[in-house]
């Protein structure tokens, strides 16, 4: 077991661990190690890793807790060197830092956001959060408990602050407050306690020194005043900051070791698993079942990559064909423009909805039946997504046969194969979760692009459709104001006539074909990116069947 010995040793030899680099060193073979033990262990293992990784990057969280009105907001302003915590409240706060300052308050389940002019107004709330621009939070979460609102567990460093000595328990350091209200004989039976139970800091004696000595270290002062203040934030600074990193630093590194010990019985099952298969392959039926499995696997990966890849290919070339087969059509609906007739009655009003309604109303058809084509490109994709996923079952059937097999073969060796086909089993799938993963991937940023491709034609094409209208009546009223009888009917149309053959139709017909020239070459460009994409992806994910090869090539020349 040197790789967990090693690491364990390693970690231990690390006195701090804020650098980004040593983070990444030691969650990294965090991760090795977790990978390696048994699958039903694995889960957990793997939450575990993650809630590590918060506890690094999260703040120091230091709890100030107490009995109501001892002080506690008193020593938290002194801290942050300001006021702006009330006195007297009793309530639970956590204060955090922002840019902005402003309070969050929980009551009920409810949470509810408002200025910090709130604090002095609320009277009773679950807990608060009080977020202010103070540069100490941006490392340290502090946080004023009322007794058991915040437990020592959750948090690095743990004060208390009290009137009295016997109610100060389970805490890291002790603040004796409003001393000068006790009367002498209860200064003298203090003392006595202090002496026995606590150590009382001054120029000789610290905080480190108390921990070492595992006494609770303690400090008296008076009603909190500016004095008081300035001592205790020295205090904080210099021996309370320090000691909660120390105190974190530990409580990581414990609760590492402890993952350790619970699953290294699982990481040595499964590395005997493979010396004892060793011995079993060697059986000529084992090798029988296991070249089985692996032309089933080849097979069946083989069968989902060749389907991935040519579905996906004739969707492409199905798509691509519609879209220029649409551009086309849509160029000739607009030529056809040029013979309908218009109606007179609007024109003698040249109402522009009216006129676009009558020149363009075809075009539409042009964006609804593009959109069509990718909703049914989307529709596509998702009976892929299940084909694939449904494929994934059918080998994890063949898996547990494979299993059932070897196990009716010889009982003795069930836990053996247990875990070999556990191994099995979770490389296998791995291959069909990334085939899933990527496809899902893939195919949405085909569809957003497309999508995002016929928006922007229709955006483009309706703003250059309004200001063509806009140009003919412009051009209309130029030739009525130019005109000095009242045209007839029959002169109106013979200049809206020459108007549209003169202007729009020269006009748009350049530009219908000009923006779908464009939109053609966008897509085939992305056709071609994607194309490459996918190649590679499908490179890639052929790659990852090296793992189980592997094991079957150990059997093959475990044969031989």
């Amino acid at each position: 077991m040197n790789i967990i010995d090693d690491f364990i040793n390693e970690y231990l030899q690390i006195s701090k661990i804020t650098e980004t680099n040593e983070q990444s060193s030691i969650l990294n073979k965090l991760s090795a190690f977790l990978e390696y033990t048994r699958i039903k262990d694995r889960k957990k293992a793997l939450e575990f890793k993650t809630n590590i990784e918060k506890m690094i990057n999260a703040n120091l969280r230091i709890c100030i807790k107490g009995q109501k009105l001892s002080g506690k907001s008193s020593l938290i302003n002194a801290f942050l060197e300001s006021n702006i915590i009330p006195k007297n409240k009793s309530l639970n706060f956590i204060i955090k830092y922002s840019h902005i300052p402003y309070l969050r308050i929980h009551k009920d389940n409810i949470i509810t956001t408002h200025s910090l002019e709130m604090l002095e107004i609320i009277k009773e709330c679950d807990f608060a959060e009080i977020f202010l621009d103070n540069e100490i939070l941006k490392k340290v979460t502090l946080i004023e408990s009322n007794n058991d609102f915040y437990s020592m567990e959750k948090c690095d460093f743990c004060i208390s602050v009290n009137n009295h000595l016997d109610e100060s328990k389970n805490c890291n350091f002790v603040v004796l407050n409003k001393i000068d209200l006790l009367t002498e004989g209860e200064l003298q039976e203090i003392n006595k306690i202090i002496k026995e139970k606590y150590l009382l800091l001054d120029s000789s004696n610290s905080i480190d020194s108390a921990i070492k000595q595992n006494i609770t270290p303690i400090v008296a002062t008076s009603i909190i005043n500016n004095e008081d203040s300035k001592n205790l934030l020295k205090i904080f600074k210099e021996q309370i900051l320090p000691q909660a990193k120390i105190l974190k630093d530990k409580k990581i590194k414990n609760s590492i070791i402890n993952l350790m010990e619970s699953t290294i019985k699982s990481y040595n099952e499964l590395i005997q698993s493979y010396e004892n298969l060793s011995l079993i392959i060697k059986k000529q039926n084992f090798i029988e079942y296991a070249q089985d499995l692996h032309l089933r696997i080849q097979n069946n990966l083989d069968s989902i990559l060749k389907t991935f890849s040519e579905d996906f290919k004739d969707i492409g070339d199905v798509f691509w064909e519609n879209m220029q087969g649409e551009k086309i059509d849509f160029i000739n609906k607009t030529n056809i423009l040029k013979v309908k007739k218009i109606n007179k009655k609007m024109l003698y009003s040249l109402d522009i909805d009216s006129i676009k309604e009558i020149l363009f109303n075809d075009n539409s058809i042009y964006a609804r039946k593009y959109r069509a084509n990718i909703y049914n490109l989307s529709k596509l994709r998702d009976s892929a997504i299940e084909e694939i996923t449904s494929r994934r079952e059918y080998f994890i059937s063949d898996v547990k046969i494979w299993q059932a097999k070897v196990q009716n073969q010889d009982n003795t060796i069930t836990f053996i194969t247990e875990i070999h086909n556990d191994n099995l089993l979770y490389f296998a799938l791995k291959i069909y979760d990334n085939i899933i993963n990527i496809f899902i991937l893939l195919t949405s940023q085909i569809i957003m692009d497309l999508y995002a491709q016929i928006s922007k034609i229709e955006f483009l094409i309706k703003n250059e459709k309004a200001l063509l209208i806009e140009f003919i009546v412009l051009k209309v009223n130029q030739q009525l104001a130019m005109m000095s009888d009242k045209p007839n009917k029959d002169n109106l149309q013979n200049i809206v006539n020459k108007i549209i053959d003169d202007y729009l139709f020269k006009d748009i017909n350049t530009f219908n074909a000009s923006i779908l020239d464009n939109t053609a070459q966008e897509i085939e460009s992305t056709k071609s990116l994607k194309c490459e994409q996918i190649n590679k992806i499908i490179d890639d994910i052929k790659n990852l069947k090296i793992d189980i090869n592997h094991l079957f090539n150990n059997i093959k020349d475990e044969k031989l």
